[in-house]
């Protein structure tokens, strides 16, 4: 039947699904998304919440669409009581943001690092090669500094406390080093 046990389950959970979507992107997006299910009609539909404004997530952007996505399946992950993976990979998620929303992608890689060991993401996007950190070192590096090891060596080493201070190589600095630290990988 379609209202079958899945259903009801599915429909108990949401409480539980929606507040570990809150918990996810609380303070990586301006939003939130809701999970809503009617279990008459046997629906689900799922909501861009901005406190002020609510919408169905077909019609959000394409950063809004990923980061629900995104955040959809680390709670259903959460709050499953199947054995959980230890990695999450990411294979070109990130080809819909625009320069302002890669602050928010990398906000929440490092909010999923509470529940992942191991993130692998697959871009061709210059910029996102700064979030994925896969050592030891680039998460200690990047409590302390906000970059991997392989920057910090690079950039901050030699000024800790510029680094502290704030200042950052210029973008083009850093995007020659990457376009060199991929020929040499090649």
């Amino acid at each position: 039947s379609n209202k079958g046990i899945p259903v009801q389950i599915i429909h108990s959970m949401l409480p539980q699904i929606n507040a570990e979507i809150l918990k996810i992107l609380k303070g990586v997006v301006g939003f939130t998304v809701q999970l809503e299910a009617d279990l008459e009609s046997n629906s689900m539909d799922i909501f861009i919440n901005y406190g002020d404004s609510k919408r169905i997530v077909e019609l959000g952007s394409g950063m809004e669409k990923m980061m629900a996505s995104l955040a959809i399946r680390v709670a259903l992950i959460n709050v499953s009581s199947l054995p959980k993976t230890s990695m999450l990979m990411i294979d070109e998620g990130f080809g819909s943001l625009d320069e302002t929303n890669l602050e928010a992608c990398g906000k929440l890689l490092q909010s999923l690092k509470k529940w992942f060991k191991n993130i692998l993401v697959i871009s061709h996007i210059d910029a996102i090669c700064q979030f994925p950190l896969m050592t030891l070192e680039d998460f200690d590096k990047n409590d302390n500094y906000d970059c991997c090891q392989e920057c910090y060596l690079q950039f901050a080493e030699a000024r800790r406390e510029a680094w502290k201070n704030g200042w950052r190589p210029k973008k083009t600095v850093v995007n020659s080093y990457i376009s060199m630290r991929r020929k040499i990988r090649k």
